[in-house]
């Protein structure tokens, strides 16, 4: 029934679309659920559901690991719904998603500019300190991959990431 509903352009297609996108997440269905969330998520009528559907669709597009599209998503939802208490959520995934697309210089941009930092992503951030410390260790840039270490170092989270760090910094001096 509701994906005869859903084509309606109005609050009953907006809540079809978003209810038959989060029945396909259930089945595991992720690309119809993300072209239904994705359709609830630009529907204006409800802005409660509108910002519920379209943090659902970014977080299927990263399930999906189409972590570049994910991440447009993510900056897209929280320049629409600054206040949205999704945010914070929002934020650690475009940092996983960076790390994820190994796009180590974005990662680290973006969370040194965040003004709040949780768990998951100060996680995250010592992965992708260390594995950028790395490559610049790989590439004979010491000093530099030093600085990523211990950048690395200064989370302290993740115990086998901390070793890994102590002994490439080891190996520098």
């Amino acid at each position: 029934y509701f994906k005869k509903i859903n084509s309606l352009n109005d609050t009953i297609g907006q809540y079809s679309s978003y209810y038959l996108g989060l029945a396909y997440v259930k089945l595991n269905n992720k690309p119809f659920a993300f072209a239904a969330l994705e359709q609830a998520g630009l529907m204006p009528f409800d802005r409660k559901v509108q910002e519920d559907a379209y943090f659902s669709a970014a977080k299927v597009k990263f399930d999906l690991e189409k972590f570049s599209e994910a991440i447009v998503l993510f900056k897209t939802f929280n320049k629409a719904f600054p206040k949205s208490n999704k945010i914070s959520e929002s934020n650690d995934l475009i940092v996983e998603a960076y790390l994820h697309s190994e796009n180590l210089n974005e990662a680290i941009s973006f969370r040194e500019n965040q003004k709040e930092k949780s768990a998951r992503m100060n996680t995250a951030y010592q992965k992708v300190t260390y594995y950028k410390g790395l490559e610049l260790y790989n590439n004979d840039k010491y000093p530099e991959a030093l600085a990523y270490f211990k950048k690395s170092l200064n989370q302290n989270i993740d115990r086998q990431i901390s070793i890994a760090c102590y002994y490439f910094s080891g190996e520098i001096y």
